[in-house]
C-alpha cells in the first residue's frame, strides 16, 4: 500500500505490506521503492515490510536541506519518527547500503539489524568501480545485471531523466569514506553481492565483511549489482534466514 508523510515540508512516499516487526529498504541510485516489490511480497507475511522512495527518487521530493547522499541517514530518521517506525531493520542496495550504513553509525538506535545488498559507503585499494556518471544511462543499465534484458535496459534508461539530475546534484562533492568505522557497527550484519558485480566489486563485499565484526556474507551466483532482481528467490530466503537468526 502506497501512503505518504510530510518530512521538512517535503513530499515522502513509502510502500507498506504487512504487519509485525519492521523491516525497511533502501533503493540505490536510479531506483525507487518498487525495487523491492518481490522482498514486500514475500517477507510481509511475517514483518511490516517497508521500502521507501528516497527524496529526489520516485515519487518522494527533494528538500533543499538535502544537499549530499551523506545527508539521506538523518532524513530516513527524521521520517521514521514521523511514520512511527522508532527502529527497524534496514536494508540497503548501492547507494541506499551506504545510507542503512552511515544510519547504523550515526544513529543506532534505529538499527535492529543491518543487510547490505552490493552497497557503497566504502572504498577498496586498487579496485575499479563504475558509476552512473561514467557512461551512458543505457550502458550503466547494462552493466547492473548479470544478463540484462533489452527491454529492462531500454526501460531503464528512458527513465534516467527523471533521476539523472539528482544523482548529479548530490554527488557533486566527495562524499564520507566509512571504511575507518565499520569496526563500530555492533548489530548483526548480513552482506549480500551478486558474484559478477561490475558496478561494485566482490572486492567490496569481501572487505564489508572483514570490516564488520561478526558479519554473515552471502554470494549470490549469476547475479551482478541488484540481485533482489535477478534472484530475489535466493535473496529472499537469505534474508529471512538471518531474520529469523536474529528472533531465536
Amino acid at each position: 500500500m502506497k501512503q505518504f508523510y510530510t518530512v521538512r515540508g517535503a513530499k515522502v512516499c513509502a510502500y507498506v505490506e504487512g504487519t509485525g516487526p519492521t523491516i525497511l529498504f533502501i533503493h540505490g541510485t536510479g531506483g525507487n521503492g518498487k525495487t523491492w516489490f518481490n522482498q514486500l511480497r514475500r517477507l510481509s507475511g511475517q514483518f511490516r515490510a517497508i521500502a521507501l522512495d528516497l527524496p529526489g527518487y520516485g515519487e518522494s521530493e527533494l528538500p533543499p536541506s538535502i544537499e549530499s547522499n551523506d545527508d539521506f541517514a538523518a532524513f530516513v530518521s527524521e521520517w521514521m519518527q514521523v511514520a512511527g517506525w522508532d527502529h527497524a531493520v534496514v536494508v540497503g542496495n548501492s547507494m541506499g547500503g551506504r545510507v542503512c550504513l552511515q544510519l547504523a553509525l550515526d544513529h543506532p538506535e534505529r538499527v535492529d539489524g543491518l543487510i547490505l545488498v552490493n552497497a557503497s559507503g566504502i572504498q577498496v585499494e586498487g579496485v575499479e568501480t563504475l558509476s552512473p556518471g561514467d557512461v551512458s544511462p543505457e550502458e550503466f543499465m547494462q552493466a547492473i545485471f548479470y544478463r540484462p534484458s533489452p527491454v529492462v535496459v531500454r526501460a531503464g534508461a528512458a527513465t534516467s531523466g527523471a533521476w539523472y539530475g539528482t544523482m548529479e546534484k548530490l554527488t557533486a562533492k566527495p562524499l564520507r569514506d566509512m571504511t575507518p568505522h565499520l569496526g563500530e557497527i555492533r548489530v548483526p550484519t548480513l552482506i549480500i553481492w551478486g558474484d559478477h558485480d561490475r558496478v561494485l566489486p566482490p572486492a567490496f563485499a569481501h572487505a564489508f565483511h572483514q570490516g564488520i565484526p561478526g558479519s554473515r556474507l552471502a554470494m549470490i551466483e549469476r547475479s551482478g549489482h541488484v540481485p533482489m532482481m535477478e534472484r530475489p528467490g535466493e535473496v529472499n530466503e537469505t534474508i529471512l534466514e538471518f531474520l529469523n537468526g536474529m528472533r531465536r
